[in-house]
C-alpha cells in the first residue's frame, strides 16, 4: 500500500474510495491528541479591502478561555451561539451553517445561548495561509453538507483592527485535527488527520491542505494524502479477495520533528495494523459477530483478535516544497503494510 497523491473530485472527497458492501458500523477510529500549538505570524498584515463587522463591546463569559477566544472570533464570522451538550460540557459554534449567507447567518452584536440549530467550531489555528505575514485562521466547523462532504467545511478568516471577516469557505473539508506548518517562504499549510467510514470500511489518513493551491471549487488541489491507513477487519467476514490477507489499520500520532537534525521541520507518524489471512479462527469470530447483531444490545465481538497481534511503525516523512515525502525507508515500510 503506498501514499496516495490527492484526494479524489471536490464533494466525493475520500470518501469516494469506500466500497459499498453490506456490515455493521465499525468502532469509531481514535482521536489524534498530540497537536501541537499552531506557527505565530511575523510580520503585519496588509489592510484589506473589505471592512469586517466590529466585534460585540461585551460577550458572555464562557467556561474557559479557549472557549472565550472561539467565541471572540466567531463573534464577527457568523451569527455566533453557544450550546452545552447532554454532558454538560460547553461548545461554540454558529446558528446557521456556513458559508454564512442571509441576515439570518450574518454577525448581530448578540450571541445565540442554547441554540436549536448549532454548528459546532472544531479546530480553530493561526496561521499566514494566503501568503506570509497575514495575520489569518483557519476554522473547521460543523456544516450542513452530507456525508458525502464531510459535514462541514474548513473557514479562511482574516483579521483587521480586532475584528475578524470571512475569506472564503472550502466545502467538505473537515478533518479531525491539525497543526500548523510554517514554509521556509513564511508562508503556512496545515498538517491534518482524517478519518471515516462507510459501509464498515474504515480508512485513517494524514495530509496536508494548502489554501494558495486550492480553490473553493477545486479543493482537492489543496489536499495531499501523506498517509493512509484502512480497516476492512469487519467487511471481511463476508469474503475478500483470494490470498489477500485482512487488516485493521489506524494512524496513532503525529508530530512535526526534526529526526535528521538539518534545521528544517519534518514529520513522524506512527501507525499501528493488524494483519492476518482469513484462518477458521477469524471466520469463528465472524460467525460470532453474526450471531451478535442478530441480538438486541448484543455482546461486541473484536474479529480482529484471530489476526494476529497490533505492531506500530514510525514513519519519517520531508517536505518536498508542496508536501511530506516518505524517506526510502519508510516508503519499504509503507508498500510491505
Amino acid at each position: 500500500m503506498g501514499p496516495v497523491d490527492s484526494m479524489p473530485a471536490r464533494r466525493l472527497l475520500p470518501i469516494a474510495l469506500f466500497v459499498t458492501a453490506c456490515g455493521p458500523t465499525a468502532p469509531a477510529l481514535p482521536a489524534v491528541v498530540n497537536v501541537a500549538p499552531p506557527a505565530a505570524s511575523s510580520q503585519p498584515f496588509v489592510v484589506p479591502s473589505a471592512t469586517p463587522t466590529p466585534a460585540p463591546s461585551s460577550l458572555p463569559k464562557l467556561d474557559t478561555p479557549e472557549l472565550q477566544d472561539r467565541l471572540v472570533f466567531l463573534s464577527t464570522i457568523c451569527r455566533a451561539a453557544v450550546k452545552r451538550d447532554e454532558k454538560g460540557a460547553q461548545h461554540v459554534g454558529c446558528a446557521a451553517c456556513a458559508p454564512f449567507e442571509g441576515p439570518d447567518a450574518l454577525p448581530d452584536g448578540a450571541v445565540v445561548m442554547d441554540s436549536e440549530t448549532f454548528f459546532a467550531l472544531e479546530i480553530l489555528l493561526r496561521g499566514s495561509f494566503s501568503r506570509p505575514g497575514a495575520d489569518e485562521a483557519s476554522a473547521t466547523l460543523d456544516g450542513c453538507e452530507p456525508h458525502a462532504a464531510n459535514y462541514g467545511g474548513t473557514l479562511l478568516a482574516q483579521r483587521l483592527n480586532g475584528a475578524w471577516s470571512t475569506v472564503r469557505y472550502d466545502s467538505g473539508v473537515k478533518p479531525g485535527a491539525c497543526i500548523v506548518y510554517r514554509r521556509k517562504d513564511g508562508r503556512d499549510i496545515l498538517v491534518c488527520e482524517w478519518g471515516d467510514g462507510h459501509q464498515s470500511y474504515w480508512h485513517h489518513r494524514v495530509f496536508t491542505y494548502d489554501f494558495v493551491e486550492s480553490t473553493p471549487d477545486a479543493v482537492e488541489k489543496g489536499w495531499h494524502t501523506v498517509m493512509e491507513m484502512n480497516d476492512d477487519s469487519i467487511p471481511g467476514c463476508w469474503g475478500s479477495l483470494p490470498g489477500e490477507p485482512i487488516r485493521s489499520g489506524r494512524v496513532d500520532d503525529y508530530k512535526l520533528v526534526d529526526f535528521d537534525n538539518d534545521g528544517a521541520v519534518d514529520l513522524v507518524v506512527t501507525v499501528s495494523q493488524i494483519k492476518g489471512k482469513p484462518s477458521k479462527a477469524y471466520k469463528a469470530k465472524c460467525d460470532e459477530l453474526m450471531a451478535s447483531m442478530e441480538q438486541e444490545n448484543g455482546p461486541a465481538v473484536d474479529v480482529t483478535a484471530a489476526l494476529g497481534p497490533r505492531k506500530t511503525y514510525v514513519l519519517q516523512f520531508v517536505f518536498n516544497g508542496t508536501t511530506f515525502v516518505p524517506t526510502k525507508a519508510t516508503d519499504k515500510i509503507i508498500q510491505a503494510l
